[in-house]
């Protein structure tokens, strides 16, 4: 349900929190576009290119139009426009300072010789889903693809009403890493038709990674004798200015039919690579406890076997005698008996 501005209706301090949450959600400021590649300092982000090339030849970039005097702008409306909804308030009513348009995609690569799709996209996380564990944040995302198969927004962007699940969504070959030295989770996720027989090839294949990290924002000025700013989130004092301690969301992706998938998997990795943080940004964990958090289990070491006790072996058989061979063919007989005497005549 939609409801005008809250900010006027709120106490101070949730006011304020609406105010920072609405200019941390996404735009503006929005990503920008230099020969270097893409910079999103709202978040932290940059996507490196080399001589106008993301992943190199085979791959444009979709997201970015030709804007006045020659600079790139994105592309407004249609499928690279969504609504972020946020119910700050937790009133259950959205407001119209709730809900905030912004690009879908920060940059979307479509390819020139098959249906493949790549995309980065940074998402703010409320203070209700910082906690979440990158598990449970990659099971909401397998769960809304199984809804409405929406790779690129997912959950992400607003809360999935719930709805009847049009593919059955499997996540395989789930693995731990780490992207550009935060702490990140892989996933590869495998789309059927749900009224597909089982057995049936996937449909779409999605590969994604998603990283969850801290960073900075500006809240105003630190003036002697003022108190912080009141915000969902922590509020720092550093270097005479206020900073919200936010939560993000990269979120890295790859979509496409078999099988090509496996064929273009390079390019996506070539993505990752060009991805990194500037120092507004920190990791929320160690990387090094967080890769040894999620090593497979060891094998327990095999436990040495007793040789069995004399009480338990059996009693040995006596022995068998063998055999006296057979006589050899040819060889002497034994002498026949004489004959009696005969009687006297």
């Amino acid at each position: 349900m939609r409801t005008p501005s809250k900010s006027r209706h709120l106490p101070p301090s949730i006011a304020l929190a609406v105010v920072v949450g609405v200019a941390c959600a996404g735009a503006p400021p929005r990503p920008e576009f230099t020969g270097a590649g893409v910079e999103y300092p709202a978040f932290g982000v940059r996507i490196a290119a080399e001589q106008g090339s993301f992943v190199g030849p085979g791959w444009r970039v979709d997201n970015i139009a030709p804007g006045s005097r020659g600079k790139p702008s994105l592309k407004s409306g249609g499928e690279y426009v969504t609504n972020r909804v946020i119910d700050f308030d937790s009133d259950g009513q959205i407001g119209d300072d709730e809900s905030t348009p912004e690009p879908t995609y920060d940059l979307r690569l479509r390819s020139d010789v098959d249906d493949g799709d790549l995309w980065v996209k940074a998402h703010p996380l409320l203070v209700t889903e910082a906690g979440k564990s990158l598990e449970v944040l990659l099971a909401g995302y397998v769960d809304a693809l199984a809804q409405s198969g929406d790779y690129a927004r997912g959950a992400f962007f607003s809360p999935l009403a719930p709805q009847p699940r049009r593919f059955r969504a499997e996540a395989g070959r789930v693995t731990p890493l780490l992207l550009a030295g935060r702490p990140a989770l892989g996933a590869v996720v495998s789309l059927v038709d749900a009224a597909s027989p089982p057995g049936a090839p996937p449909s779409l294949t999605i590969a994604v990674v998603l990283a969850k990290y801290g960073h900075l924002q500006v809240a105003g000025m630190a003036r002697r004798g003022r108190k912080p700013p009141e915000a969902m989130w922590p509020v720092t004092e550093r270097s005479g200015r206020w900073v919200v301690e936010r939560t993000a969301l990269l979120v890295v992706g790859y979509a496409n039919r078999a099988p090509a998938f496996a064929r273009r998997l390079p390019a996506f990795e070539k993505l990752q690579s060009r991805v990194s943080f500037d120092r507004s940004t920190y990791a929320l964990e160690s990387p090094a406890t967080y890769l040894a958090a999620h090593q497979p289990p060891a094998a327990p070491p095999a436990l040495p076997v007793p040789p069995p006790s004399a009480e338990a072996q059996p009693e040995p058989p006596p022995p068998i005698a063998p055999e006296p061979p057979p006589p050899a063919s040819g060889s002497a007989s034994a002498p026949a008996p004489a004959p009696s005497a005969a009687p006297p005549q």
